[in-house]
């Protein structure tokens, strides 16, 4: 690498969105392709995306623990620093979520 060179490292990140009884999943879907675009724009390369079924949202972690894990195997697989949810989370529902999968939401 010459000095004019620079190395700029990718932020890696997953999408998450849920569909709940009240949603349509190509409405869920749209909305991930335009955080999607959105996380491009910024810089952000999305390597992978996780939707999950729900009756309701759970008040803790937004995802049901078995999603939680599967997002913790994601995260690792992919190396990847930040998650980003479709919808806002509340501060201990993103405090859960970052000590589960230690990555950025």
């Amino acid at each position: 690498m010459n000095i004019h060179e620079v190395a700029v490292e990718v932020e890696k990140a997953i999408l998450v969105g849920v569909v709940l009884p009240k949603d349509r999943r190509w409405e869920v879907d749209e909305y991930l392709s335009e955080l999607q675009q959105l996380a491009a724009t910024a810089g952000v390369e999305v390597v992978d995306q996780l939707v999950q079924d729900r009756q309701r949202l759970d008040p803790a972690t937004f995802i049901g623990s078995g999603k939680v894990e599967e997002l913790q195997q994601m995260v690792n697989a992919y190396q990847a620093k930040a998650v980003i949810f479709d919808e806002d989370l509340t501060p201990a529902q993103i405090r859960n979520l970052e000590k589960a999968i230690k990555a950025k939401i």
